[in-house]
C-alpha cells in the first residue's frame, strides 16, 4: 500500500495539543489503542510526541504559525523583521488563507479563548482580559457556539 493514512482520534478538552509539526516513533502502536479507545489512544500519542521546529517555505504560513502560537503577536514588528511591506504583508496573507491576517488573529483567539472556556474554570470576563479585544472576544466565542450548536 502506498500513501499515507489517516487516523481522527477526538482529544478530551483536558487535554492540550499544540499546533505544529511533530514526530511519532510509534505510530501503529497508537492506531492499535484506537481500536480499544480513543481516549488512551489520545493519552499515549501526546505523551510519546516529540515537537520539531518547522521549516517554513513562506512567509504567509510561517506568520499563521506565529498567529496561531501567539495571537498577540506584534505584527508590525513581525513584517519589519522580515522586511515586508504592510500592504504586502494583507495581500499576500489573503491570498494564501483567504482571509486577512487580523481577521486570522482574531479566529486565533477565539480558538484561545474557547480552549480556556473549556478546560479552565475561569470566569468569561478574567478570559476576555486575558485573550484582549474584549468586546470582539465575546462576539467570537459566541459565533463558534452558535456554530458548534448547529454542526
Amino acid at each position: 500500500m502506498t500513501g499515507a493514512e489517516i487516523l481522527n482520534l477526538s482529544l478530551p478538552a483536558k487535554y492540550v495539543f499544540r499546533s505544529g509539526v511533530s514526530r511519532i516513533d510509534a505510530p501503529d502502536a497508537i492506531v492499535r489503542l484506537a481500536e480499544k479507545s480513543d481516549s488512551e489512544a489520545a493519552a499515549l500519542l501526546l505523551s510519546s510526541t516529540e515537537m520539531l521546529e518547522p521549516e517554513f517555505q513562506d512567509w504567509p504560513v510561517e506568520l499563521a504559525a506565529s498567529l496561531a502560537k501567539n495571537p498577540s503577536l506584534d505584527m508590525p514588528r513581525w513584517r519589519e523583521v522580515k522586511g515586508i511591506s504592510g500592504w504586502d504583508l494583507s495581500r499576500g496573507f489573503g491570498k494564501v488563507f483567504g482571509i486577512p491576517p487580523c481577521a486570522y488573529r482574531a479566529r486565533a483567539r477565539t480558538r484561545q479563548a474557547w480552549r480556556a472556556i473549556r478546560t479552565t474554570d475561569t470566569a468569561l470576563a478574567t478570559i476576555a482580559a486575558m485573550i484582549s479585544r474584549r468586546g470582539r472576544c465575546a462576539c467570537a466565542v459566541r459565533r463558534v457556539l452558535v456554530q458548534e450548536t448547529n454542526e
